[in-house]
């Protein structure tokens, strides 16, 4: 199985998404981080790992039908992931290992502000994050030991642990899909 991680960062386009969502399909899923519900209601998965994401979201993600995973504690009905990485990106890149991804790609981690914005959507109300803690993200990132292939599909990212390559590209590869029909 192959997974797409959906981040909410600013570089996340409604184009991009309507791909994943076309490319969706057996052996193939998807998870959505934080807000990114929002444009990608379709996704298998949901992940947040802040209590007051899920407290104000929540009820908007539980008609959806996927399953809803948490990394904060008390979330009655969100699964419990059993590790947290200090952002909900990379616990999503977590969830996609512990699913059993045998390929994980990134859009929307871009882990730096561009043109000001912090995200693909407007910034969370007042007494929610909103990306402060950006700088040290990469250490989030550093944390995770994942042994699966992971290619980051978000152009100008700085988050450099994974090879770049653009979606279309990463996801289209014959050879992955041949490779992987056996394993799904």
């Amino acid at each position: 199985m192959r997974i797409v991680c959906l981040a909410s960062g600013p570089s996340l386009t409604k184009d991009d998404v309507a791909f994943i969502r076309d490319w969706r399909g057996p052996g193939r899923q998807v998870i959505a981080v934080n807000r990114t519900f929002e444009i990608a209601p379709w996704a298998d998965h949901f992940v947040g790992c802040d209590r007051t994401f899920w407290l104000r979201y929540g009820k908007l993600i539980q008609p959806l039908g996927g399953v809803m995973w948490s990394a904060s504690e008390k979330i009655e009905y969100a699964n419990r992931l059993p590790q947290k990485f200090g952002n909900s990106g990379a616990t999503a890149i977590y969830l996609a290992q512990h699913l059993g991804a045998m390929g994980i790609y990134l859009l929307g981690y871009d882990l730096r502000y561009r043109n000001g914005r912090r995200h693909w959507h407007d910034d969370y109300p007042r007494g929610m994050g909103n990306a402060g803690s950006i700088k040290s993200w990469g250490g989030h990132f550093d944390a995770l030991t994942i042994s699966v292939p992971v290619v980051n599909c978000t152009a100008d990212s700085s988050l450099t642990k994974w090879p770049y390559r653009p979606i279309r590209e990463a996801l289209h590869e014959p050879e992955i899909d041949t490779a992987l029909s056996g394993v799904c």
